[in-house]
């Protein structure tokens, strides 16, 4: 739902003259809303920057009852579906008024075309006479674009079923973002979104072929969208964008966490192939979660990610996340610190057991510790492939396509 205040807003920083449309997307099917009507649309409202802007008309497919009523013809041989065009017109234009093919239109009436161009369509097949003689031009479903797009939008849902669900509350099915990027720009296009969420717009930006800029405020939603990328075209993507405003070093890292000691948590879990807590509660030390698959099926293990910042580090962080493991019946454990683990941490994670892989049998530390410092130059904790954080886990069979190494 949009309130009437944001478009009083859009007027004054648009201009109101370069107000287009006021759309309504029905999101959702019937919706049961206590004491007043079910709330089942959002309104888009489209704005250009001026007169001068890219407008690629869309059109809908003919419904089924409209072809029935309106396409009533079938053309012998080709099977065609057509419908039969008048060509006359009302008003005359140059010379009209003759007789053709032992015809003149009706009184009041004028032909529509010049005599050369019947000619030609007639010997294009375009022409058949009705039994009164009159000839009428052959209009055929296959060659029309369908039904110009209206201002009410009911034939795009995201389901809270679809695949395409990322736990944004607000996100949008990327066939939105594609139907509006189509109308309103051409490949190669710059699309700005600047609170680019769970990156839907993104998303379909590179599926048109369209340049793009994407902003967020937090880090999850940019690494949400990293990986939204690479799972849907693949690891090449990752060479087409700049990702800027996250550490690159171990200072920038640290001025992170005294910015947001949650934020780095969530970029600390991103860089060993987790997904982080959406929400800053008591995590019991948990701040992220990695998911991999454990056999030929649906079966799905779990390595707990937890986080520390502080400088005061010890053995007893490695003991909790042990307990935190066998509570959680997760299969495994990740340590990631800002500084080096100490001799007693290394110590209790090398005491703290092994994980045999049941398909492929490779042997894994049960709980292991790393630092921000050997994540940044690249050395990644021993672990099996993991799937994609955020995105639906489809079955190991095809995990070549879900997952990734870390």
């Amino acid at each position: 739902m949009t309130p009437p205040y944001l478009k009083i807003i859009l007027d004054s920083i648009f201009d109101i003259r370069n107000f287009r449309n006021e759309i309504t997307w029905q999101r959702a099917g019937a919706k049961n809303d206590p004491n007043r009507y079910g709330r089942g649309h959002d309104v888009i409202l489209f704005y250009t920057k001026s007169d001068k802007f890219t407008w690629n008309k869309l059109y809908t497919p003919f419904e089924d009852a409209s072809i029935a009523k309106n396409y009533t013809h079938v053309e012998e041989g080709t099977g065609r579906r057509y419908r039969r065009g008048d060509l006359t017109a009302a008003k005359p234009g140059g010379d009209v008024d003759f007789e053709w093919y032992g015809i003149r239109p009706y009184t009041g009436r004028h032909w529509a075309y010049s005599r050369e161009n019947l000619d030609r369509m007639y010997a294009d097949g375009r022409i058949e006479f009705r039994s009164t003689g009159m000839p009428v031009y052959k209009r055929y479903l296959d060659e029309q674009p369908g039904v110009p797009l209206q201002d009410v939008w009911t034939d795009i849902r995201l389901t809270s079923a679809s695949k395409e669900r990322l736990g944004y509350p607000t996100q949008k099915p990327v066939a939105l973002l594609e139907r509006i990027l189509q109308a309103s720009s051409n490949p190669g296009d710059v699309v700005l979104d600047p609170f680019c969420g769970c990156g839907t717009t993104v998303d379909a930006a590179v599926r048109l072929d369209r340049r793009w800029v994407g902003i967020d405020v937090t880090y999850i939603a940019i690494d949400l969208i990293k990986k939204r990328l690479l799972h849907a075209h693949g690891p090449d993507v990752e060479e087409t964008f700049v990702v800027e405003g996250i550490p690159r070093d171990l200072h920038a890292a640290q001025a992170l966490f005294e910015q947001s000691a949650f934020e780095f948590e969530r970029w600390a879990v991103s860089l060993v192939g987790g997904q982080p807590n959406e929400k800053q509660v008591g995590d019991k030390g948990v701040d992220g979660i990695a998911t991999f698959p454990t056999d030929a099926k649906k079966a799905i293990g779990k390595i707990v990610i937890s986080v520390k910042g502080g400088k005061n580090l010890g053995p007893q962080f490695v003991r909790d996340l042990l307990g935190t493991v066998e509570t959680r019946k997760a299969q495994m454990g990740v340590l990631v610190t800002m500084g080096l683990p100490t001799k007693g941490m290394l110590d209790a994670a090398n005491h703290s057991g092994t994980y045999l892989h049941p398909a492929t049998g490779h042997v894994f530390p049960r709980v292991q510790t790393t630092s921000v410092a050997h994540l940044l130059r690249g050395h990644k904790p021993e672990m099996p492939l993991t799937y994609l954080p955020y995105m639906v886990a489809s079955p190991a069979l095809q995990a070549a396509t879900q997952m990734t190494a870390f």
